[in-house]
Parts: structure tokens; sequence; C-alpha cells
């Protein structure tokens, strides 16, 4: 990270890039509520100095978006309060917090000629009407209930609607129109009057990766939840039970994001991930289908390669679900079916 600080400052983007990343890969499947932020300013700082402004509004978005939606915002560290209020600070004021991050939005959206993000921006809303944001997580059952409706893709971010009351984690002005300013915004990117009266709205962090921020991973986030429908570029897009079917069908499993490696000891195989979690001992069908993860695999390839032919793939599904859940996979639709919603 100091490395691409350094290469920042020296005008060395490419080589700041490539440290900012190697440094964040260490983090990747297990970020902490910290580090979802602080990785996005980062990039956001980063993208400001490369002169592309609609890539730091979008690092921007994701960041206020984690720090909105975090459990306990009070609790930011110092190094990534700094990283945001752009000085030395002993610890993270949340109202402090709040107001530099409503500045690095405002500037980020004018740079990009963003002229609708800049006027819902100045004119903040009510902080009455601000919804409460949450981690996708904290909904608990909530979310087997039926509790989510929608998905708004923006640019670079996203963000679910839901019908379960919630209770705000911070009662403090700043962070309250930050939160109507990112309801505001938020609402640009969805058909009129869709979310106008949403309660709350969720952000899911993929297991300690980052929210969707593509077609793709939106969809990947629909498998996974029981969403009503998607809107992207201003659509609605719903996922027929055809098209569901055949995406979980076709889900490729590749080992997680989270893992560091694998280790046998006799009989037993551990897990050892790269940051946080602490090293498992793994049941033997999760041994089995990890040591076999050498390239992604298609779900259905496990009956005949380490599961048997008895398993049926729902089995086979809720199996992998809980092996993402532990961090151990990654399941991913594959590029080329994204396509065939369009078939519906």
């Amino acid at each position: 990270i100091n490395i691409a600080r350094i290469c920042r400052r020296q005008g060395a983007y490419e080589t700041a890039e490539h440290y900012y990343r190697r440094a964040f890969a260490t983090t990747q499947g297990t970020r902490t509520e910290g580090d979802r932020v602080y990785t996005n300013v980062c990039f956001a700082r980063l993208e400001e100095a490369r002169g592309r402004p609609a890539e730091a509004f979008g690092g921007w978005m994701r960041a206020a978006l984690h720090w909105v939606s975090s459990s306990a915002p009070e609790a930011l560290g110092s190094r990534v309060a700094t990283a945001i209020v752009g000085r030395k600070v002993a610890s993270g004021d949340p109202e402090e917090v709040s107001s530099a991050m409503e500045s690095a939005l405002a500037a980020a959206a004018g740079g990009a000629g963003l002229a609708p993000a800049v006027t819902a921006i100045e004119a903040g809303g009510r902080s009455s009407d601000a919804p409460v944001f949450l981690q996708a997580d904290q909904l608990g059952g909530d979310i087997e209930s039926g509790a989510l409706d929608y998905a708004v893709l923006g640019s670079g971010w996203s963000v679910l609607s839901s019908r379960a009351p919630a209770r705000a984690q911070l009662d403090a002005p700043r962070f309250r129109r930050l939160r109507a300013i990112l309801f505001h915004l938020i609402q640009l990117a969805a058909p009129p009057s869709l979310l106008r009266d949403a309660t709350t709205l969720v952000v899911d962090h993929g297991y300690g990766t980052e929210m969707p921020t593509t077609l793709r991973e939106l969809v990947q986030l629909s498998l996974r939840l029981p969403l009503g429908a998607l809107v992207v570029d201003d659509d609605l897009l719903e996922v027929p039970h055809e098209a569901r079917a055949r995406l979980e069908r076709n889900l490729r499993l590749r080992l997680g994001r989270a893992v560091d490696g694998l280790h046998r000891d006799g009989p037993r195989v551990w897990v050892a991930f790269k940051r946080y979690l602490v090293p498992r001992l793994l049941a033997d069908a999760e041994a089995r289908i990890l040591e076999s993860l050498e390239a992604p695999v298609p779900i259905d390839e496990l009956r005949e390669r380490r599961l048997g032919d008895n398993v049926s793939h729902d089995q086979i599904l809720a199996f992998m679900r809980s092996m993402e859940r532990s961090r151990l996979v990654d399941l991913e639709v594959p590029d080329e079916l994204v396509t065939i919603l369009a078939r519906w």
C-alpha cells in the first residue's frame, strides 16, 4: 500500500494500481467493514489522479454505500478515516467522515459531468426521509422470508431494496444527510417512483469481496438471494424460472478467493485462509471437492467426479452454497450465459 501511495503521488498510476491490487488481494473474501471502505477510497483517489472521473465517482459511491451500511460506523479506524478526510486524524468521527464523503461524491460527480447527480447532492433531500442502509448479512432470516424486492445496478455500484423494518446504526445529522443523498443518487438509476417508498436499502459485500458492479455479478447474486427483479439501465429485468434453472445448472465452482491453501495431515485436510479467518478442518466431502479444483468446474460435474450419482442437483447446489458461506468456494455464472436472459 505504501509503494502504491508513493507511485500515485509520482504519477506512476499503472504501477500504483498494480501494487494496490496486490495489497488488496490479501483480503479478498475476508474483507472487514473498514477494508471495504478503504479499498474503494484508495481506488477512487487513484482514478481522480488519473483523470478518470466516472470511475472515481463509482469508487466513491461504493465507499459511501459500505460506510452508511456498516454495523459500527463509529468504530472506523484512523487509517481509513485519514484516507477519506484527506488529513491525519486520530480516530474516525462519523460526522467528519460523512461530510468528507459528501464532498468527495460532489466533486467526483461534477468532474464526471453528471449534472443530475450534482443536483441530487446539492439538494440533499430531507434527512428525515433517508432510508436505513444495512449489510445483507444483517437481515438474517428476513432474507428467506422474501423481504428483498429489487436489485439496482448503477455505474460501478449496486443496492437491494427491502421491506424489512430496520433501525439506523447512527442518528447524527451528517450521517443522515449522506444517507439521503445516496438515496437520491440511487433513485436516478431506477424507474421513476420504483424506490420512492423504500425504507431499507441493503448492500451485499459478496462474502467479504465487493458488491456486484456488473450484470453478471448481479445475476449471480439473484441466484443466491430471492430477489423480485433486477433494475439495469433504468429497466426492470426479471429472471424467469426457466432461465434461473439453466443458470444454476451451469454455475461454475472455483476455489474461494479467501483460501490461502490446503494442508494434508495424514487422512485429514485443513484449509488456511488469507487473513482474519482461523484454519479449519475440512469434512471429507469438502476436502475431496477442494482438492479437485485446479480449474473452475461446472457443479453438475461434481456428481460424477466427487459426490456420486445418487446425489441430486438440488443437494449439490445446497452443499455448494454452504461451502460458499464458509468462504471455501466461489460460485460463478459464465459470461456467455448471462445473455440467455434476453430470450425471456
